[in-house]
């Protein structure tokens, strides 16, 4: 969890590398094109997309950068096997599980998982224990009253995590 960005609500270490790996000319043409702050660039534009548009349209459209940079956040899984490229594509996808989040600039609060696509936040988790006497409903509640979404990119409806569950 050390590796996540609080204020955008990304791992930015998974990102970059899933871009670089599976777009090594784009990430070149970035590097050139913006020299020393070409991944301060990149997670600006991403701001911007995932502030205008649903963290899964990011997902399936990608990432447009000046000048015709464009950038594949995911890839998913082809029809068939019978292209081997897309299919090694879809396998450099960085699937990743942090426990213990803390999601917020303001306070300590922490969501227990959270799982990202290529260090981009698709499900948070907050679980509980029927021996400590936790039941869902206290993880449901803890999510209405305790995890107010107000300025929290993670939490944003559209701009945070696609699905919140409470187990």
């Amino acid at each position: 969890a050390t590796d996540y960005d609080v204020g955008l609500a990304i791992d930015k270490e998974l990102l970059i590398k899933f871009l670089k790996t599976t777009q090594p000319g784009a990430w070149q043409s970035l590097e050139d094109h913006y020299s020393g702050s070409a991944e301060s660039e990149l997670f600006k534009r991403l701001e911007q997309a995932l502030k205008s548009a649903s963290t899964h349209k990011v997902l399936r459209d990608g990432l447009r950068l000046v000048p015709n940079i464009q950038f594949s956040l995911c890839y998913f899984k082809p029809a068939s096997n019978l292209n081997p490229d897309l299919t090694g594509l879809y396998e450099a996808n960085i699937l990743s599980v942090m426990r213990q989040v803390t999601y917020s600039s303001r306070n300590q609060n922490s969501i227990d998982i959270v799982t990202f696509v290529n260090g981009i936040p698709v499900t948070t988790i907050e679980v509980k224990n029927n021996l400590t006497g936790q039941t869902v409903k206290h993880a449901e509640r803890q999510y209405r009253r305790d995890r107010s979404p107000a300025g929290e990119p993670l939490l944003t409806f559209k701009r945070g995590a696609i699905v919140h569950f409470a187990v």
